[in-house]
């Protein structure tokens, strides 16, 4: 059974027919020299193709690649303040889970607490903020920078960078130091009458204003902040401020 072969009959001949050789008719080559001739088919130059117009050059396409590269690059270096500090800000509003959570879920209970009652001055490039409970003076300029490098030079020190509304707020405090605060740049663009208001949290949740942000120009002013400030936050108020945080949040970060 296994040496007989199926008889295709008529279809096996004609496959067989098929597979010989079928010379091309003698007028094939001349019709393709007529028609190289005649300009009707135009010729591609070697290694060329018909869709060349699309192709990117490799410069354009490194160069876009580069161009990608910076702007990932910056957005990742938009949340560094100063090489070597890890300052990471946050604008979203949210106080997350957690220790986060309870910190915000106590700071509206306990703001009158720890000197939060107390109405705070407007501050700006040329009205303070008040003294915050370590005592310390606004200040401005190279005096406010180099302040705010001693703090930063610190073991233990803490940071956080804030954006809100136009005005930027690059925080460091030092327990050891006992020392903190905001270097503030730029202006809130807010209501008219409308502030910054900034609110050192501690770790029990109480809310202590550090001042109200105008909205004039500054330019490396500093803001001092306890140095227990586990939290900021900045809420637009009047610009006499309040007593608790109420109004609507601008920014705010956990150092």
């Amino acid at each position: 059974m296994k040496d007989e072969k199926p008889d295709f009959g008529e279809l096996e001949a004609d496959l067989a027919d098929l597979a010989g050789p079928v010379a091309p008719p003698p007028q094939l080559k001349s019709n393709i020299m007529d028609a190289i001739a005649s300009g009707e088919y135009p010729q591609v130059a070697p290694g060329a193709e018909a869709g060349e117009d699309n192709v990117v050059p490799m410069s354009k396409a490194r160069g876009a690649r580069r161009g990608f590269a910076r702007t990932a690059f910056a957005a990742a270096a938009a949340v560094v303040l100063l090489a070597g500090v890890g300052i990471v800000g946050t604008t979203s509003g949210l106080w997350g889970s957690g220790e986060d959570a309870d910190l915000a879920e106590n700071n509206t209970s306990e703001s009158g607490e720890d000197g939060g009652g107390d109405a705070p001055e407007v501050f700006s490039d040329s009205e303070g903020a008040g003294q915050g409970t370590n005592d310390e003076e606004p200040m401005q300029g190279a005096e406010a920078e180099d302040h705010m490098h001693s703090i930063m030079a610190m073991g233990d020190v803490r940071s956080v960078s804030l954006k809100a509304e136009g005005s930027t707020l690059d925080v460091v405090v030092s327990t050891e130091m006992d020392s903190g605060g905001a270097m503030v740049n730029g202006a809130p663009v807010l209501k008219d009458g409308m502030g910054a208001q900034v609110w050192s949290i501690n770790k029990s949740g109480a809310a202590r204003s550090a001042g109200v942000i105008g909205q004039d120009p500054h330019d490396n002013v500093w803001m001092p902040l306890p140095a227990d400030t586990m939290m900021v936050r900045v809420t637009e108020e009047p610009m006499d401020g309040s007593a608790a945080p109420g109004g609507t949040v601008l920014a705010e970060g956990k150092l």
